[in-house]
């Protein structure tokens, strides 16, 4: 694979998969001179890509991922009062997905409290009709498709092995 990439030369690498599979691709990249970019999405944007499965292969801002904005990158009082009770009550940061996952479980009971029932079509219309909810994670809406409206994504690199947030999109 990394010969056929170095016939294209190309400025980046796109690899969607797991951080394992990753930092081999990024290895054999190194190992062959291919220096091109490597961007990736969630599933491999962990503290392990660079320092353990491709320890020594990832140049500094080579690598470029992609991960739901973080309690890191989304200062509220919302979100600071949600940190603080989940580290109490389970004494680690909810880090990238708690706070999402808390945002779905309390919209989904306020559609149920606002459709009045637990039915499927009532729910469907009751988060169709979901404006301005105020989550830990800030607004929630939908447009037309079923997508949120102004989602947040937070962009990393890798830096003398150590993931950098380099900055947050909404």
């Amino acid at each position: 694979t990394v010969e056929r990439l170095q016939a294209l030369r190309p400025d980046a690498v796109f690899f969607a998969g797991f951080d394992r599979q990753a930092g081999l691709l990024l290895l054999q990249m190194r190992r062959q001179g291919l220096q091109a970019r490597f961007v990736t999405g969630d599933a491999a944007c962990t503290q392990d890509l660079v320092s353990f499965w491709a320890a020594g292969a990832a140049a500094d801002d080579q690598v470029l991922c992609a991960l739901p904005a973080g309690v890191q990158a989304q200062a509220s009082p919302q979100m600071d009062q949600f940190v603080a009770s989940y580290a109490q009550q389970h004494g680690a940061s909810p880090e990238f997905y708690g706070a999402y996952t808390y945002d779905a479980v309390m919209l989904i009971g306020d559609a149920v409290r606002r459709a009045g029932s637990t039915s499927p079509a009532a729910l469907q219309q009751a988060l169709e009709q979901t404006h301005g909810y105020i989550g830990v994670t800030g607004p929630i809406e939908f447009d037309s498709r079923g997508d949120r409206v102004a989602p947040a994504v937070s962009l990393y690199t890798y830096r003398d092995e150590q993931r950098i947030l380099l900055r947050t999109l909404r």
